[in-house]
């Protein structure tokens, strides 16, 4: 009994010293800016491999000075076991950055959600900027700024089920200065395939795209402003492929695979690269996104979803 009782204490102080809790506050390193922010967490030492793994609030804060002066950040969320867990707020703001030969004020934003470092949840991004420039003044002999330009605006909300985008997804866009007024919806099902209708609409042209879980079997061409259309209708394949999707015969001339190269819809996935996973918000530094993958330079963020099916020649 007293053998026990030691081996038990000493399994318990073990326990709690690899719990302990610290508090780091300091400088912080993000490679998307030359400049360093401030960090303020907390986290215990792993008693077998020494490294830091992240648990409760954490904050970074970045504030510009030189090159950076009138950009400012802040993220803010919660980790658990090393991983994000619950909602996480990126915010950046724009004072009369210096972007080029522009000065931008605005504000770009994510809400994220998460379970146990997989996105779960609802997403949404939000966007407001407007541009101005620096003119001189011979009056004054002085640079001064001249009125801002047309506000540019963009919002987008989507779903994710286990790191799986589904359910419904909105964007819109209006940048005025650019000329470009845009609007999209999709429905995806549990797996991430496209489903139902989704409709991208950009300027004075639409188009529609019907699937049945992946398979497109309706897309139309529309001119808002004429009214004219053009159907192209694939459904007389879908028992075909429906009956490929309840037993694919092994000597059918066709099989179906799965895909998102669909170059029509790269809209919907340049959305979700320049709201979602931006640079901007720091996947790589702040980590604890599961689907995030570094070695992928391309498309460094794994999420399943924007998939189609097509029937292919085996």
């Amino acid at each position: 009994m007293r053998i026990f009782f030691l081996a038990l204490l000493l399994y318990t102080s073990t326990f709690a010293y690899s719990q302990k809790i610290n508090t780091y506050v300091g400088p912080y390193d993000v490679s998307a800016f030359l400049q360093k922010g401030e960090a303020n967490y907390q986290y215990y030492d792993d008693p077998t491999t020494y490294e830091r793994m992240r648990k409760g609030p954490f904050k970074f804060t970045f504030t510009g000075k030189g090159d950076y002066l009138g950009a400012n950040q802040i993220i803010e969320g919660i980790y658990k076991n090393d991983v994000k867990h619950g909602q996480w707020i990126y915010t950046l703001t724009y004072t009369d950055f210096k972007n080029g030969e522009y000065y931008q004020t605005g504000t770009m934003k994510l809400i994220a959600n998460y379970v146990d470092g997989i996105p779960h949840g609802v997403w949404k991004a939000t966007s407001t900027l407007k541009i101005r420039t620096k003119v001189y003044n011979r009056t004054t002999r002085k640079m001064e700024f001249e009125p801002f330009k047309e506000p540019m605006s963009a919002d987008l909300k989507a779903n994710f089920s286990n790191g799986i985008l589904t359910g419904g997804l909105v964007y819109n866009l209006n940048d005025k200065l650019n000329g470009k007024i845009a609007n999209y919806t999709c429905l995806f099902d549990s797996l991430g395939f496209y489903h139902g209708k989704a409709i991208l609409r950009v300027g004075s042209s639409e188009n529609i795209f019907e699937f049945d879980h992946g398979f497109l079997f309706k897309e139309v061409v529309r001119n808002l402003q004429s009214g004219a259309a053009r159907v192209e209708d694939y459904s007389k394949d879908l028992d075909f492929v429906n009956q490929l999707r309840v037993s694919e015969n092994e000597n059918a001339e066709y099989k179906l695979v799965a895909d998102r190269a669909f170059p029509s819809l790269k809209p919907v996935a340049d959305a979700l690269k320049t709201y979602f996973f931006s640079p901007l918000w720091h996947f790589e530094d702040i980590y604890g996104d599961e689907l995030y993958d570094s070695d992928e330079t391309y498309n460094p963020y794994q999420y399943d979803g924007l998939m189609l099916l097509y029937l292919r020649r085996k």
